[in-house]
């Protein structure tokens, strides 16, 4: 950092801009005694406009004059981005997106640019589903929330990463037309907040009594014993829970006789060892999980609720998602 410093770089848009300074300064490092590697090969900055938006590639070299500029970089695209509105206003020979080009937008003073409001803020963390994936893009503003989910960092892809199964069981909805990133931030963060740590999948479920609520942490490897024991998924919390009563009212119960009275002594190799309950989930309430698929009709569409389970059959039907409703429709025509 302090080289990168000493040749003229700053102000990195945080960990993404600033590795791809890194492998910019490894590229022009002299090894050893021998001559300064040379450059011929590496591609010039190219711009390309892909519907609303700029993007200049391959621009390490003029970065800090695009940045001047109102551009920034785009961890998706691997790009330096603004959009189109705003490049036509930056000189008086762009009059269509395709006069704009990369050795005017260069020549520009930046001392007479004025930088939007909008183009100064950075791109918002987003997610992206792909081939069984959730992938998180623009993170690092939220990189620590998205470590305590578990996910793992992809440097080909420059994004974290986690399957798309484990996501919805630990946001605690249906189906991925559901997931928002802020559901996911939620959860994250009470994650972080509960002292559960980081890498959910890779660690041991953990097993708090709190408030006479039995709460299971990072328990994505065990969520079938719990729903069988009629254990709830907390959204909000990100643990599933069942009162400690209710648990010493069950059948085979005696094998919590050590457990104290406040809970003290449970863990997930005693819960292991109590019986699931009969239909799987105890047919309590909030047992999202437990209810069967229904049909209903509204003002002529048709609507299926509690479709986890069949949502495949539903999508070769011809059902769309409608996340409002929390259900797949389709005119029922």
């Amino acid at each position: 950092e302090t080289e990168l410093k000493e040749g003229g770089g700053q102000g990195w848009d945080g960990e993404e801009e600033f590795a791809e300074a890194v492998v910019e300064l490894v590229r022009r490092a002299t090894p050893g005694d021998r001559a300064p590697v040379e450059m011929q090969d590496k591609p010039g900055p190219e711009l390309l406009v892909e519907g609303e938006t700029v993007l200049v590639k391959n621009s390490y070299d003029v970065k800090d004059q695009l940045r001047s500029i109102g551009f920034r970089f785009a961890t998706e695209s691997r790009a330096w981005t603004a959009s189109v509105q705003h490049c036509l206003t930056l000189c008086p020979d762009f009059n269509a997106p395709e006069d704009i080009n990369l050795q005017a937008l260069l020549a520009l003073d930046p001392t007479q640019v004025e930088v939007p409001q909008a183009e100064q803020v950075k791109p918002a963390p987003s997610i992206r589903i792909d081939n069984g994936e959730v992938l998180v893009l623009n993170s690092y503003p939220v990189k620590d929330s998205i470590r305590a989910l578990g996910f793992r960092w992809d440097q080909e892809r420059v994004c974290w990463k986690k399957s798309t199964e484990e996501v919805l069981e630990q946001v605690g909805v249906g189906d991925e037309g559901e997931l928002t990133i802020e559901a996911l931030l939620d959860v994250g963060r009470s994650l972080e907040a509960s002292g559960v740590p980081a890498g959910g999948e890779a660690r041991e479920a953990v097993v708090k009594t709190v408030d006479g609520e039995v709460r299971v942490f990072n328990s994505y490897a065990e969520k079938e014993t719990l729903r069988g024991l009629g254990f709830r998924w907390n959204q909000e919390g990100a643990y599933w829970g069942k009162l400690l009563d209710e648990l010493r009212s069950m059948p085979g119960a005696e094998a919590l006789e050590e457990v104290g009275e406040d809970g003290e002594g449970l863990s997930m190799e005693g819960l292991r060892l109590l019986p699931p309950q009969s239909g799987g989930g105890g047919g309590g309430e909030g047992m999202r999980e437990a209810k069967q698929p229904s049909l209903t009709e509204e003002d002529g569409i048709a609507l299926v609720w509690n479709s986890y389970d069949i949502k495949d059959q539903l999508k070769r039907a011809g059902m769309k998602w409608e996340g409002e409703r929390g259900a797949w429709a389709r005119s029922s025509e």
